[in-house]
C-alpha cells in the first residue's frame, strides 16, 4: 500500500526470530486495506527495552515472540513498563509458535495489565485469517479515539471504557438513551473488531452496536464542547443562507411570516442562529418561497 503522506503508523518486528514469518507480516501490513499507511521501523523495540523513552514519537504496532515481549517484560518493574508503553504510544501483537511462548502463557494477564490492555495475543500463526484479525485490530486500536476496552461494573450499572489514547470515563443505558431496552445482556459487553464500536448481546441472541464516537462524546470534554461550537457554527451558518433567500425573494420577515405561517420573531431567531429550525419549519420557509427543502439549503 502506497501513499504520499507520512505514515500515520509504524511498526517493529525485530522481536520475531523467523526470516520468513517478518517477510508474511510486513507484505499483510502494507497490503492491508482500511487501515491508514503504515511503515517500518527498526530501532523502535531496542529503544524500548533499553528503556529509553520516546516522547511524541508517531503510534508503533510491536510485533513479537511472545516469549521475547514476556521476557523483556520480566526484566522491568511494572510502573516503569506501564510508562514506557504510554509514552511510546505503542501496542503489542505476540504470537504463540514454539513450546516456549506456550511456556509464558502465564504471563499473558500481567502483560496485558501492565501494558495499559494494549495487547493482542495471536494463538494460531497456521491461520492466516486469525492472525490477519490481530493484525487489523491492533492497528485500529492506534488510532487515539480508538475503544480498546470495555468493561460492565454490575455494582454500578455502568460501563467502563478505555480509547487508544488512554482516555477513560463511565456511562450508563440511561445516558445514551437505551435505558428501556431490557433485551440487552450489559454483562456480554465487549469492543468491536476495529474498535468503532460496543458491541452488546441481546436476549433473542442478535447483537447490538453503540456507536464508538458517541461514546467518545461522553467521556471527553474537550469533544463535547467542540461538537457544540461546530453546531452554533452550523446553526449560524444556516441562519444566514435563509436570511438570503428570503431577501433574493424580496420579502420583509413580516412577509415571509404571513406566507409561511410563522411568527417574525421565530424568523428572526432562526436568521440570528439562535435557533436551530426543525424539518418542518424549513419546509414551511421553503414553501413561502415556492421552493424545495433542497433549494431552500443550497448556496
Amino acid at each position: 500500500m502506497t501513499s504520499s503522506s507520512a505514515p500515520s503508523t509504524a511498526f517493529d518486528m525485530t522481536a520475531i526470530g523467523r526470516k520468513d514469518l517478518r517477510d508474511r507480516l510486513r507484505h499483510a501490513l502494507e497490503e492491508m486495506e482500511g487501515t491508514g499507511s503504515v511503515d517500518e521501523s527498526e530501532d523502535f523495540w531496542t529503544s524500548f527495552v533499553a528503556s529509553r523513552k520516546r516522547h511524541g514519537q508517531r503510534p508503533t504496532l510491536v510485533l513479537g515472540n511472545l516469549a521475547s515481549v514476556v521476557q523483556e517484560f520480566r526484566k522491568h518493574r511494572v510502573h516503569d513498563w506501564t510508562t514506557y508503553v504510554r509514552n511510546s504510544h505503542c501496542y503489542f501483537v505476540t504470537f504463540v509458535r514454539t513450546e516456549q511462548d506456550k511456556s509464558y502463557a502465564a504471563w499473558v494477564d500481567d502483560l496485558v495489565k501492565a501494558s495499559d490492555l494494549r495487547v493482542n495475543v495471536c494463538n494460531d500463526v497456521t491461520d492466516w485469517s486469525i492472525v490477519t484479525k490481530c493484525l487489523r485490530s491492533a492497528v485500529a486500536a492506534l488510532q487515539p479515539q480508538a475503544l480498546i476496552d470495555v468493561r460492565f461494573l454490575p455494582d454500578q450499572r455502568q460501563f467502563r471504557v478505555q480509547f487508544g489514547d488512554g482516555r477513560t470515563g463511565t456511562f450508563g443505558l440511561d445516558e445514551i438513551g437505551l435505558s428501556e431496552r431490557e433485551d440487552l445482556i450489559p454483562e456480554s459487553a465487549t469492543v468491536g473488531e476495529f474498535g468503532t464500536t460496543v458491541e452488546l448481546a441481546t436476549v433473542s441472541g442478535g447483537l447490538f452496536e453503540i456507536d464508538g464516537a458517541a461514546l467518545r462524546a461522553l467521556v471527553d470534554e474537550d469533544l463535547r464542547r467542540q461538537i457544540a461550537e461546530q453546531g452554533k457554527n452550523q446553526t449560524i451558518a444556516l441562519g444566514g443562507l435563509l436570511r438570503e433567500k428570503r431577501k433574493q425573494a424580496g420579502l420583509t420577515q413580516a412577509e415571509l411570516g404571513e406566507r409561511a405561517g410563522l411568527d417574525q420573531a421565530v424568523i428572526s431567531r432562526i436568521e440570528r442562529g439562535r435557533v436551530r429550525p426543525r424539518i418542518d419549519t424549513l419546509r414551511q420557509f421553503a414553501n413561502a418561497l415556492d421552493l424545495s427543502v433542497g433549494q431552500l439549503l443550497s448556496p
